[in-house]
């Protein structure tokens, strides 16, 4: 027994402890990423917290957007353009530029700005800013990919159903001929 605690006591303690502290953290009732808030379903918050640069305040600003109509959305739009000048400002004018419910999103602005986010790495918001901007840059890039390969496949489809098209007609024209041969020529 002795030779059991020096070996595997410590260790095991520590994860017990460890254990111990994670399954007795409260969870705050307000906390909108928590697991009761989201079995209970999203519910549109009250107010939008439109400033801040901690990742919470940007991921929660984000979230909001999803209850936002399109015509809010335009708004937001218009509010954010105005105030994009300061790093977290364009950080959230990308997240409404970009954002799936945005009626014409515009991606490829938001990922432009996303983009001038990531190459300032002087300055110090910018930089506490990259992992939310490295991950709505690849979200966007990505959309962008997307979308292209849906143009791509849609003009490839276009293109075949117009073959198909000229092939009906010529079989058409051939069973024409056919019919307008005389009988004892068919066999």
């Amino acid at each position: 027994m002795n030779a059991f605690l020096p070996r595997f006591g410590l260790p095991l303690f520590l994860s017990a402890a460890f254990l111990t502290g994670c399954a007795t953290a409260p969870v705050p009732e307000t906390d909108p990423f928590s697991w009761s808030a989201t079995q209970q379903g999203s519910v549109k918050p009250d107010t939008v917290e439109r400033t801040g640069h901690a990742p919470r305040a940007l991921l929660s600003y984000y979230q909001s957007l999803a209850f936002f109509t399109p015509d809010e959305l335009l708004q937001e739009k218009r509010r954010m353009a105005q105030n994009a000048n300061s790093p977290e400002g364009r950080l959230r004018l990308a997240m409404v530029l970009g954002h799936p419910r945005q009626p014409n999103a515009e991606l490829k602005r938001a990922n432009d700005l996303l983009t001038d986010l990531l190459k300032a790495e002087h300055d110090p918001t910018s930089y506490m800013l990259q992992p939310i901007t490295r991950m709505l840059a690849f979200s966007y890039s990505e959309r962008l990919r997307l979308e292209q390969q849906s143009v791509r496949q849609n003009a490839q489809l276009e293109k075949l159903q117009l073959q198909a098209q000229e092939l009906q007609g010529k079989l058409d024209g051939l069973a024409d001929i056919e019919r307008s041969l005389p009988q004892s020529r068919r066999r």
